[in-house]
Protein backbone atom coordinates (compact mmCIF):
# COMPACT_ATOMS: atom_id res chain seq x y z
CA UNK A 1 0.00 0.00 0.00
CA UNK A 2 2.91 2.34 0.63
CA UNK A 3 4.46 1.68 -2.26
CA UNK A 4 1.26 2.25 -4.31
CA UNK A 5 0.97 5.95 -2.71
CA UNK A 6 4.14 7.05 -3.49
CA UNK A 7 4.14 5.58 -6.68
CA UNK A 8 0.93 7.61 -7.20
CA UNK A 9 1.92 10.85 -5.42
CA UNK A 10 5.38 11.13 -7.35
CA UNK A 11 3.44 10.63 -10.74
CA UNK A 12 1.07 13.23 -9.66
CA UNK A 13 3.74 15.43 -8.54
CA UNK A 14 5.25 15.17 -12.07
CA UNK A 15 2.44 16.03 -14.10
CA UNK A 16 1.86 18.82 -12.13
CA UNK A 17 5.29 20.08 -12.43
CA UNK A 18 5.23 19.92 -16.49
CA UNK A 19 1.83 21.90 -16.06
CA UNK A 20 3.62 24.22 -13.89
CA UNK A 21 7.08 24.87 -15.64
CA UNK A 22 6.30 23.74 -18.99
CA UNK A 23 4.79 26.99 -20.40
CA UNK A 24 7.76 28.90 -18.90
CA UNK A 25 10.70 26.43 -19.81
CA UNK A 26 9.38 26.17 -23.58
CA UNK A 27 8.18 30.42 -24.06
CA UNK A 28 4.79 28.78 -25.56
CA UNK A 29 1.49 30.95 -24.54
CA UNK A 30 -0.33 27.48 -24.82
CA UNK A 31 -2.49 27.68 -21.49
CA UNK A 32 -1.39 24.22 -20.26
CA UNK A 33 -1.46 25.04 -16.97
CA UNK A 34 -5.00 26.30 -17.43
CA UNK A 35 -6.07 22.87 -18.93
CA UNK A 36 -4.15 21.13 -15.88
CA UNK A 37 -6.42 22.83 -13.14
CA UNK A 38 -9.49 22.03 -15.73
CA UNK A 39 -8.91 18.64 -15.68
CA UNK A 40 -8.39 18.88 -11.87
CA UNK A 41 -11.56 20.77 -10.71
CA UNK A 42 -13.72 18.40 -13.14
CA UNK A 43 -12.58 15.35 -11.13
CA UNK A 44 -13.12 17.23 -8.02
CA UNK A 45 -16.51 18.73 -8.57
CA UNK A 46 -17.86 14.68 -10.01
CA UNK A 47 -16.17 13.49 -6.60
CA UNK A 48 -17.64 16.42 -4.78
CA UNK A 49 -21.48 16.25 -6.11
CA UNK A 50 -21.22 12.47 -5.03
CA UNK A 51 -20.09 13.06 -1.74
CA UNK A 52 -23.13 15.69 -1.39
CA UNK A 53 -25.34 12.40 -2.22
CA UNK A 54 -26.75 13.11 -5.49
CA UNK A 55 -26.68 10.11 -7.48
CA UNK A 56 -29.02 11.37 -10.85
CA UNK A 57 -26.07 11.63 -13.71
CA UNK A 58 -28.20 14.49 -15.05
CA UNK A 59 -27.46 16.18 -11.46
CA UNK A 60 -23.72 15.49 -10.84
CA UNK A 61 -23.26 16.13 -14.82
CA UNK A 62 -24.93 19.74 -15.02
CA UNK A 63 -23.30 20.38 -11.70
CA UNK A 64 -19.66 19.35 -13.63
CA UNK A 65 -20.28 21.38 -16.60
CA UNK A 66 -21.62 24.43 -14.79
CA UNK A 67 -18.24 24.86 -12.01
CA UNK A 68 -16.21 23.79 -15.50
CA UNK A 69 -18.03 26.51 -17.77
CA UNK A 70 -17.67 29.16 -15.08
CA UNK A 71 -13.80 28.61 -14.93
CA UNK A 72 -13.59 29.08 -18.20
CA UNK A 73 -15.20 32.26 -17.96
CA UNK A 74 -12.60 33.17 -15.43
CA UNK A 75 -9.90 32.37 -18.15
CA UNK A 76 -11.24 34.03 -20.72
CA UNK A 77 -11.13 37.51 -18.31
CA UNK A 78 -8.23 36.40 -16.30
CA UNK A 79 -6.47 39.58 -17.41
CA UNK A 80 -8.76 42.13 -16.46
CA UNK A 81 -8.80 39.84 -12.77
CA UNK A 82 -5.76 39.87 -11.77
CA UNK A 83 -5.70 43.02 -10.32
CA UNK A 84 -8.96 41.86 -7.97
CA UNK A 85 -6.63 38.69 -7.19
CA UNK A 86 -6.31 39.87 -3.34
CA UNK A 87 -9.59 40.62 -3.64
CA UNK A 88 -11.02 37.70 -4.26
CA UNK A 89 -8.25 35.94 -1.95
CA UNK A 90 -9.16 37.59 1.04
CA UNK A 91 -13.23 36.73 0.63
CA UNK A 92 -12.07 32.73 0.14
CA UNK A 93 -10.14 33.31 2.66
CA UNK A 94 -12.72 34.82 4.92
CA UNK A 95 -15.05 31.80 3.97
CA UNK A 96 -12.63 29.51 5.30
CA UNK A 97 -11.76 31.01 8.73
CA UNK A 98 -16.04 31.07 8.56
CA UNK A 99 -15.80 27.00 8.12
CA UNK A 100 -13.79 26.49 11.24
CA UNK A 101 -16.65 26.46 13.92
CA UNK A 102 -17.82 22.93 11.62
CA UNK A 103 -14.92 21.82 12.29
CA UNK A 104 -14.50 22.56 16.09
CA UNK A 105 -17.90 21.35 16.54
CA UNK A 106 -18.49 18.13 15.06
CA UNK A 107 -20.41 15.97 15.01
CA UNK A 108 -22.98 19.17 16.13
CA UNK A 109 -22.38 19.97 12.27
CA UNK A 110 -22.77 16.56 10.90
CA UNK A 111 -26.79 17.35 10.11
CA UNK A 112 -25.60 20.05 8.10
CA UNK A 113 -22.82 18.04 6.08
CA UNK A 114 -25.47 15.43 5.97
CA UNK A 115 -27.34 18.04 3.40
CA UNK A 116 -26.69 17.56 -0.52
CA UNK A 117 -26.90 21.06 -1.23
CA UNK A 118 -25.52 22.19 1.45
CA UNK A 119 -22.26 20.31 0.35
CA UNK A 120 -22.76 21.14 -3.51
CA UNK A 121 -22.97 24.75 -2.76
CA UNK A 122 -19.84 24.42 -0.06
CA UNK A 123 -18.09 22.51 -2.62
CA UNK A 124 -19.01 25.22 -5.96
CA UNK A 125 -17.69 28.28 -3.59
CA UNK A 126 -14.21 25.80 -2.12
CA UNK A 127 -13.23 24.36 -5.68
CA UNK A 128 -13.98 27.30 -7.80
CA UNK A 129 -12.30 29.75 -6.06
CA UNK A 130 -8.99 26.85 -5.70
CA UNK A 131 -9.32 26.98 -9.60
CA UNK A 132 -9.48 30.51 -10.08
CA UNK A 133 -6.82 31.35 -7.60
CA UNK A 134 -4.45 28.87 -8.69
CA UNK A 135 -5.35 30.84 -11.77
CA UNK A 136 -4.48 33.81 -11.29
CA UNK A 137 -1.41 32.82 -9.10
CA UNK A 138 0.18 31.25 -11.60
CA UNK A 139 -0.33 34.82 -14.34
CA UNK A 140 1.89 36.65 -11.60
CA UNK A 141 5.39 37.18 -12.64
CA UNK A 142 6.75 34.81 -10.81
CA UNK A 143 3.49 32.50 -10.85
CA UNK A 144 5.37 29.31 -11.81
CA UNK A 145 7.28 29.58 -8.74
CA UNK A 146 4.53 30.72 -5.72
CA UNK A 147 2.75 27.68 -7.44
CA UNK A 148 5.18 25.43 -6.75
CA UNK A 149 6.10 26.63 -3.13
CA UNK A 150 2.40 26.45 -2.39
CA UNK A 151 2.30 23.18 -3.35
CA UNK A 152 5.47 22.15 -1.63
CA UNK A 153 3.91 23.55 1.61
CA UNK A 154 0.43 21.28 1.10
CA UNK A 155 3.02 18.32 0.42
CA UNK A 156 5.44 18.91 3.13
CA UNK A 157 2.63 19.43 6.12
CA UNK A 158 0.76 15.50 4.64
CA UNK A 159 3.94 14.07 4.20
CA UNK A 160 5.65 15.18 7.25
CA UNK A 161 2.59 14.58 9.19
CA UNK A 162 1.81 11.04 8.28
CA UNK A 163 4.90 10.02 8.98
CA UNK A 164 5.71 11.40 12.31
CA UNK A 165 2.24 10.33 13.15
CA UNK A 166 2.58 6.11 11.84
CA UNK A 167 5.74 6.22 13.94
CA UNK A 168 5.25 8.48 16.81
CA UNK A 169 1.46 9.61 16.76
CA UNK A 170 -0.19 9.08 20.29
CA UNK A 171 -2.74 11.65 20.72
CA UNK A 172 -5.72 12.73 18.54
CA UNK A 173 -6.43 16.36 17.11
CA UNK A 174 -9.85 15.01 15.78
CA UNK A 175 -10.74 11.88 17.11
CA UNK A 176 -14.05 12.31 15.68
CA UNK A 177 -13.67 13.42 12.33
CA UNK A 178 -10.37 11.73 11.25
CA UNK A 179 -8.28 9.19 14.14
CA UNK A 180 -5.70 8.96 12.43
CA UNK A 181 -4.57 12.60 12.31
CA UNK A 182 -2.10 13.47 15.82
CA UNK A 183 -0.97 16.45 17.26
CA UNK A 184 2.35 14.87 17.04
CA UNK A 185 2.17 14.06 12.85
CA UNK A 186 0.55 18.05 12.91
CA UNK A 187 4.23 19.07 14.74
CA UNK A 188 5.90 16.76 12.36
CA UNK A 189 4.50 18.19 9.15
CA UNK A 190 4.83 22.01 10.36
CA UNK A 191 8.69 20.96 11.30
CA UNK A 192 8.93 19.88 8.16
CA UNK A 193 7.79 23.10 6.33
CA UNK A 194 9.93 25.17 9.06
CA UNK A 195 13.10 23.37 7.31
CA UNK A 196 11.41 24.35 4.21
CA UNK A 197 10.85 28.21 5.27
CA UNK A 198 14.33 28.61 6.64
CA UNK A 199 15.73 27.07 3.61
CA UNK A 200 13.79 29.04 0.95
CA UNK A 201 14.88 32.24 3.17
CA UNK A 202 18.38 31.86 3.06
CA UNK A 203 18.21 31.03 -1.31
CA UNK A 204 15.91 34.18 -1.29
CA UNK A 205 18.41 35.94 0.89
CA UNK A 206 15.62 38.56 1.92
CA UNK A 207 16.19 41.13 4.95
CA UNK A 208 14.80 40.18 8.24
CA UNK A 209 11.24 41.29 7.68
CA UNK A 210 10.56 39.86 4.65
CA UNK A 211 12.13 36.48 6.12
CA UNK A 212 9.99 36.65 8.93
CA UNK A 213 7.19 37.06 6.54
CA UNK A 214 7.36 34.35 4.66
CA UNK A 215 8.26 31.81 7.60
CA UNK A 216 5.01 32.80 8.66
CA UNK A 217 3.07 32.50 5.87
CA UNK A 218 4.45 29.11 5.46
CA UNK A 219 3.54 27.46 8.58
CA UNK A 220 -0.03 29.74 8.61
CA UNK A 221 -0.88 27.97 4.91
CA UNK A 222 0.59 24.87 6.55
CA UNK A 223 -2.04 24.92 9.39
CA UNK A 224 -4.53 26.08 6.67
CA UNK A 225 -4.24 22.71 4.86
CA UNK A 226 -4.75 20.88 7.66
CA UNK A 227 -8.11 22.61 8.03
CA UNK A 228 -8.61 21.48 4.21
CA UNK A 229 -7.91 17.92 5.31
CA UNK A 230 -10.20 17.67 8.15
CA UNK A 231 -13.08 19.51 6.11
CA UNK A 232 -13.29 16.78 3.77
CA UNK A 233 -12.85 14.23 6.44
CA UNK A 234 -15.34 15.32 8.09
CA UNK A 235 -17.55 15.68 4.85
CA UNK A 236 -16.67 12.24 3.80
CA UNK A 237 -17.65 10.51 7.83
CA UNK A 238 -20.64 12.60 8.06
CA UNK A 239 -21.58 10.62 4.79
CA UNK A 240 -20.13 7.15 5.87
CA UNK A 241 -17.79 6.74 3.38
CA UNK A 242 -13.99 6.32 3.68
CA UNK A 243 -12.61 7.89 0.31
CA UNK A 244 -14.15 10.44 -2.53
CA UNK A 245 -13.02 8.05 -5.39
CA UNK A 246 -10.87 5.81 -6.59
CA UNK A 247 -8.69 7.57 -8.92
CA UNK A 248 -5.84 7.63 -7.63
CA UNK A 249 -4.30 3.97 -5.99
CA UNK A 250 -3.37 4.38 -3.11
CA UNK A 251 -4.89 7.61 -2.03
CA UNK A 252 -8.34 7.31 -3.10
CA UNK A 253 -10.23 9.69 -4.72
CA UNK A 254 -8.30 13.20 -6.23
CA UNK A 255 -9.65 14.98 -3.21
CA UNK A 256 -8.34 12.84 -0.79
CA UNK A 257 -5.51 14.18 -2.10
CA UNK A 258 -6.06 17.52 -2.85
CA UNK A 259 -7.78 18.66 0.08
CA UNK A 260 -5.24 20.45 2.17
CA UNK A 261 -4.81 22.50 -1.45
CA UNK A 262 -8.31 23.58 -1.00
CA UNK A 263 -7.81 26.11 1.99
CA UNK A 264 -3.76 26.63 1.81
CA UNK A 265 -4.35 28.47 -2.07
CA UNK A 266 -6.42 31.52 -0.62
CA UNK A 267 -4.45 31.77 2.74
CA UNK A 268 -1.18 31.81 0.81
CA UNK A 269 -2.29 34.21 -1.94
CA UNK A 270 -3.36 36.55 0.37
CA UNK A 271 -0.57 36.68 2.57
CA UNK A 272 1.68 36.82 -0.65
CA UNK A 273 0.04 39.70 -2.09
CA UNK A 274 -0.99 41.74 1.00
CA UNK A 275 2.37 41.29 2.33
CA UNK A 276 4.59 42.47 -0.82
CA UNK A 277 5.99 39.17 -0.68
CA UNK A 278 9.47 38.58 -3.18
CA UNK A 279 9.92 34.99 -4.21
CA UNK A 280 11.92 35.84 -7.04
CA UNK A 281 15.36 33.97 -7.46
CA UNK A 282 16.65 36.88 -9.54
Amino acid sequence: MLAKRVATAMGFIAVALVAIFLPLLSGSDWPLFALFLLALLVISAWEWIWLAGIARWVGRVGYVVLLGGLFCAVFWFREQLVDLALVLAAVALGFWVLLIPLLVRFPESRPLLRTGWAIAVLGAVILLSTACGLLLLHAHPHGAWLVFCLFTIVTLVDTGGYFVGRHFGRNRVAPQISPAKTWEGLYGGLAANLLFALGLIALLGRDLQQSLLILFTVLLTSLFAVAGDLLESSIKRSQGVKDSGTVLPGHGGLLDRIDGVLAATPCFIFCVLAFSLDFSLG
